[in-house]
C-alpha cells in the first residue's frame, strides 16, 4: 500500500494563534486563551463570542455547557439575522455531536429559509446538512448537500467545509462498498484540513481515516493516522476527541496489518 499521510508536511504544521476579536468556527491556537477572550467579548453582549463559546464547549464534549451559551444567545432580544444563523449553525453542531440529529436537520432548515442567495455561510450549512442526513440514513440527501457543499466551498475558498463534505462523501463510498474512492475521499479531506490551517479538523480528518483504515483491517496505517489525530487534538486541548482517539487505537491495537 502507498503511504497513507505526507506525514512531513502534517507533522510541521503549527496550530496559528487563536484571533478572538473576529472568532471563527473554532479557534485555530491554544483554545484556553482563545476561550477567556471569548468569554470577555460574551460578558459585552456579544453574540458571536456566545456562539463561539457553544462550539468550543461541543469541541471539548460539554454539551450542558454549549446548551447553556447557546440558550444565552437565544434570550438576547437583539439578535441580529446573521448572528442568529451563526447560534442556529452552533446548535446544530450540538444536535450532531449530542446524537440529535433530527433536531440538527430543524435548525440547518431554519437556516436556509433566510440564507440570502451567495452568503458565505451557504458551504458550511449544507456540509453540516449533508452530516445531518448521513446520521439519519438518508445517504442520497447526504451526498447531494456535500457535492453542493464542494461546489460553493470551490468558490469561495472555504476549505473547512470542504473538509467536512469529503468526509460525508467518504463514509457514503465506504456504506456502498466503494473502499477505493472512500479512501480517497478521506486523503482529501486531510488535505484541506492542512490547508486551511485547522487543527481540529485536521485531527477530525485523520481520526476518520483511522477509523476507516482500521475496519480495512490496515492495522499499522490506522495507528498512525489515529497517533497523529491525537497529536492534534492534544496540541488544541480537545478532551472528548482525545478519548474518541484512544478508544480506537485500542481497537486497532494488534489488528493484522495489510
Amino acid at each position: 500500500m502507498p503511504p497513507i499521510l505526507p506525514m512531513l508536511s502534517l507533522l510541521s504544521l503549527q496550530p496559528s494563534r487563536p484571533d478572538a476579536a473576529a472568532p471563527g468556527w473554532l479557534p485555530q491556537g491554544e483554545w484556553n486563551a482563545a476561550q477567556t477572550s471569548l468569554e470577555a467579548d460574551a460578558s459585552r453582549g456579544d453574540h458571536l463570542a456566545m456562539a463561539a463559546l457553544a462550539r468550543l464547549a461541543v469541541a471539548r464534549g460539554r454539551f450542558a455547557d454549549a446548551a447553556r451559551d447557546l440558550q444565552k444567545a437565544t434570550a438576547e432580544p437583539a439578535l441580529s439575522g446573521i448572528a442568529r444563523a451563526w447560534v442556529l449553525l452552533s446548535s446544530a453542531w450540538l444536535g450532531l455531536e449530542d446524537a440529535r440529529p433530527l433536531q440538527a436537520l430543524e435548525d440547518l432548515k431554519a437556516v436556509a429559509e433566510h440564507l440570502p442567495n451567495g452568503d458565505a455561510l451557504w458551504p458550511r450549512l449544507d456540509a453540516l446538512m449533508a452530516e445531518a442526513f448521513l446520521r439519519v440514513g438518508a445517504q442520497h440527501e447526504a451526498s447531494a448537500a456535500a457535492s453542493r457543499a464542494l461546489a460553493r466551498a470551490a468558490q469561495g475558498g472555504e476549505l473547512t467545509a470542504s473538509c467536512r463534505a469529503r468526509r460525508v462523501l467518504a463514509e457514503v463510498s465506504a456504506t456502498a462498498g466503494d473502499g477505493d474512492k472512500a479512501r480517497q475521499e478521506f486523503r482529501a479531506a486531510v488535505d484541506d484540513a492542512e490547508r486551511a490551517q485547522n487543527p481540529y479538523e485536521l485531527g477530525q480528518s485523520l481520526l476518520s481515516l483511522g477509523v476507516f483504515l482500521g475496519r480495512r483491517g490496515a492495522g499499522d496505517s490506522a495507528r498512525q493516522a489515529l497517533s497523529l489525530a491525537r497529536t492534534w487534538f492534544s496540541a488544541i486541548g480537545a478532551e472528548a476527541k482525545l478519548r474518541e482517539v484512544d478508544l480506537y487505537l485500542e481497537r486497532v491495537h494488534g489488528t493484522t496489518t495489510r
